[in-house]
């Protein structure tokens, strides 16, 4: 069971995420939640306790989403897990993210935004993923991650990665850079 948490949902949504949308419901029973009433009465039913949730966007960072972030927390805490994906980095507020992650518990930061070539861990990934299930390798640009520990990311900037941009030269990737990562999965 996945429930999709789309407080402040762009109307192009459903259809930018099309494939994802059904690939989620070909594997699990989904259920979306637009407001903050219908939010909390999922997180809280524990006899229909999703096994994930899907935050679509960026509206548990604001103020007048505290209650349905306080419960999402809670929910991570319990064991559960949250995924911030979809359009979540196009609409978080930067300046805030050290704080926003500090409430679960975590030290990241926001990072760099580019694109480059990304690489399994090579030090391993996080349990329960499973490298099986992950393309070992690709291209992607993305909202990064600092401050994160190396074991919690499942993606680092592959060797001899160099940013791939049509506008800024194709630098190396090293560094600090280099240890920020676009997925990470960690427990609370």
């Amino acid at each position: 069971k996945i429930l999709i948490l789309s407080l402040e949902k762009d109307s192009w949504i459903d259809d930018h995420y099309s494939q994802l949308y059904r690939a989620l419901n070909k594997r699990a029973n989904t259920t979306e939640v637009l407001t903050v009433h219908a939010a909390l009465e999922k997180l809280s039913d524990t006899a229909s306790r999703p096994d994930a949730v899907l935050v679509t966007d960026a509206a548990i960072s604001e103020g007048k989403y505290s209650k349905v972030l306080t419960r999402l927390i809670d929910y991570a805490n319990k064991g559960g897990i949250v995924v911030l994906a979809a359009q979540f980095s196009n609409h978080f507020p930067l300046g805030k993210a050290r704080r926003f992650f500090a409430q679960w518990g975590l030290p990241w930061d926001a990072g760099d935004y580019f694109r480059t070539t990304f690489a399994l861990n090579p030090d391993g990934i996080p349990a329960p993923l499973s490298k099986d299930a992950l393309f070992p390798s690709f291209s992607m640009k993305a909202l990064h991650l600092k401050h994160v520990a190396r074991e919690t990311a499942v993606y680092l900037a592959a060797a001899g990665a160099r940013v791939e941009s049509h506008v800024f030269d194709p630098t190396p990737v090293t560094g600090a850079t280099a240890q920020q990562s676009p997925a990470v999965f960690a427990r609370t």
